[in-house]
């Protein structure tokens, strides 16, 4: 028998048949089984779904001895999504992606390590090996964030970011005084204090990064979903910073939702098929951008009335106002809100001037 090759539809497949020369050869067509592109456009919400139940179960049907592991598959799965999403969808900021998804790999890693570390009554060592992924996912996450949202018109970057240390500023305020300085007085020894204040000075960085993502970038679905996830993310980091100082935190708590729906929120992200798109904003928008819009005057007043909700904040919780550090915070934020108003207006005169050189 001699061996004959039949060619089939898709050029990638062959099958080898064996016939004997008194056979005639004949070409086979074989119809490869393909996945529509429809199909693939919804895997983000398959994904989501499947995601939402194994959250559900983790908090109501599996073994508490299984929790870790369940924790563990749902870091897992979004590391997975996000190089899954890379390749099928092709972004044009590929290495933002890459790093945001290495970034979330690390993290990932280190709640593995975690799990390994902790003891068989649930206590977790601090600081351990297991903050090094952790700490070296936040600064990895964060280029991936400004790579992905940076534009290629400088003003627009310039005003996008001014509005967005804003917002990180203002929330430092809050920070400061629920979690940071508690850490650093609690902390045995200097080197605990600074891997206790590291954590929440990487969450005021990511959230300048998210902010600058959601303000200055276009808002699509993938980065609606990003911005969501790390957002998740970084109100349970807040919560879980809380709870350890009053030493109250334990595996299984509903805090583990924000970091469970935030992994599910950045899987999501990467399979959508609008990841492909930058999510720089056009330059068109950069003009209006500049200006002081409706949106940007109430970020300017939510930045200004940080002081008075932090005072309010800390006489509900019977602790004299922490004056230095307000008084600090505030001068920082007063001082990007002026900035902010006039780069608006520089940006308005600019454009007026325009209009007039162009009707002459």
């Amino acid at each position: 028998p001699r061996s004959v090759s039949l060619r089939a539809r898709n050029p990638g497949a062959a099958l080898e048949a064996q016939t004997t020369p008194e056979e005639s050869l004949a070409t086979v067509t074989i119809s490869p089984v393909r996945i529509g592109p429809s199909v693939l456009a919804r895997a983000w919400i398959v994904y989501l779904i499947l995601g939402i139940l194994v959250v559900a179960a983790y908090f109501v049907a599996i073994d508490p001895n299984l929790q870790d592991a369940a924790y563990n598959l749902c870091g897992a799965s979004a590391v997975g999504a996000m190089f899954i999403g890379a390749w099928l969808w092709r972004p044009e900021r590929l290495r933002a992606w890459m790093l945001l998804a290495v970034g979330v790999a690390l993290q990932s890693l280190g709640d593995v390590m975690l799990s390994f570390l902790t003891s068989s009554d649930g206590i977790e060592p601090f600081p351990s090996a297991a903050d090094v992924p952790y700490l070296a996912g936040y600064v990895l996450i964060a280029f991936g964030l400004v790579e992905l949202v940076r534009a290629g018109n400088r003003e627009h970057d310039r005003t996008a970011w001014v509005d967005a240390l804003i917002v990180a500023a203002a929330a430092a305020i809050f920070i400061w005084v629920l979690v940071i300085r508690d850490e650093i007085a609690s902390s045995a020894d200097i080197p605990t204090a600074i891997v206790a204040a590291a954590y929440p000075f990487f969450d005021i960085v990511q959230i300048a990064v998210v902010a600058h993502l959601i303000l200055g970038g276009r808002r699509t679905p993938a980065v609606i979903l990003l911005g969501a996830g790390f957002g998740a993310s970084l109100v349970a980091d807040l919560a879980y910073a809380v709870l350890s100082l009053q030493g109250a935190y334990h595996i299984g708590q509903l805090v583990d939702a924000g970091w469970l729906l935030g992994y599910l929120a950045l899987g999501a992200a990467a399979l959508h098929p609008s990841m492909a798109i930058s999510a720089a904003g056009p330059p068109a928008e950069s003009a209006e951008q500049a200006t002081v819009t409706r949106r940007s005057l109430l970020l300017l007043a939510g930045g200004a009335t940080t002081g008075p909700l932090v005072i309010a904040l800390q006489a509900l919780r019977g602790e004299p106002p922490d004056t230095f550090a307000i008084a600090i915070g505030l001068s920082i934020v007063y001082l990007l809100v002026l900035g902010r108003v006039v780069l608006g207006l520089n940006r308005s005169e600019e454009r007026r001037v325009g209009k007039e050189c162009r009707s002459r």
